[in-house]
């Protein structure tokens, strides 16, 4: 029987707003998408399986209201009226919201795993953080559970890797490489989207790993001299992307149980 060893795990996130300013304007709802990454123990292939996809909807803080060019142009459109009008009927608080989320949050990063943290934009950090920090009483992501570094931004990462400014123009041939599909391009419901956006992350990954030989797997017991929190550990060596086994950026290792 195939033996299918975990990597690391890619959480991902993505944000609605009403407009782009934060002093004025209000998040609509925060989406987030889980994937576990795994390799076959005699073969080193990978695999990708989506875990989790859930969403936190958000009432308007007092004061804030709905940007009128975001209105126009984003969410008068029929189909994100949609969204708008779900959202809505299951809205909390931002407080109750925040509060669950950051709870959720530090229990997708417990065990001892390699996670990666990854959003769209720089613009969803920074809705993310303030929210965490204003409603959610709780630290800014790159500094979340005593970590430092920022999330990935994955749209980057993956028009650096295609040498292209179009997300969706060369899906086609990254996914007939790696085995990964796309939805074929951003709805804007914040569940669909954070999968979009960890798929995204995952199709640049695997053709970094591209495994051979087989993966060598490394205990932490084994490694005294890494602390429980460092985040350089690498949990199979030689499956861990190029150029990333040493970043400080998005790459967590979570508490041992």
């Amino acid at each position: 029987m195939e033996k299918e060893v975990s990597l690391w795990r890619v959480i991902a996130l993505d944000g609605e707003f009403s407009g782009p300013r934060v002093d004025k304007n209000y998040m609509v709802v925060l989406g987030a998408a889980v994937f576990n990454c795994y390799a076959n123990a005699e073969t080193g292939k990978l695999s990708l399986v989506c875990v989790e996809k859930c969403h936190w909807a958000m009432q308007p803080p007092l004061g804030m209201v709905m940007d009128e060019q975001t209105k126009r142009e984003f969410w008068d459109k029929p189909e994100n009226q949609k969204n708008l009008a779900g959202w809505a009927s299951e809205a909390c608080s931002p407080g109750v919201a925040m509060t669950d989320f950051a709870a959720w949050l530090r229990d997708t990063l417990s065990g001892n795993q390699a996670c990666y943290l990854v959003v769209d934009s720089v613009q969803d950090v920074m809705w993310i953080n303030h929210y965490l920090q204003f409603h959610g009483n709780s630290m800014p992501l790159h500094l979340f559970n005593g970590y430092t570094g920022m999330p990935f931004i994955s749209d980057d990462i993956y028009r650096g890797f295609l040498k292209s400014l179009n997300l969706w123009g060369l899906d086609a041939a990254i996914a007939k490489k790696t085995g990964i599909q796309n939805p074929a391009s951003g709805n804007h419901d914040a569940e669909d989207d954070a999968y979009e956006i960890g798929c995204r992350f995952a199709q640049v990954a695997f053709e970094f790993l591209k495994p051979s030989p087989p993966p060598l797997l490394i205990h932490p017991e084994d490694l005294p001299e890494l602390t429980q929190k460092s985040v350089r550990f690498n949990p199979v060596q030689g499956l861990v992307p190029k150029g990333m086994e040493m970043f400080d950026v998005a790459y967590f290792r979570g508490e041992k149980e």
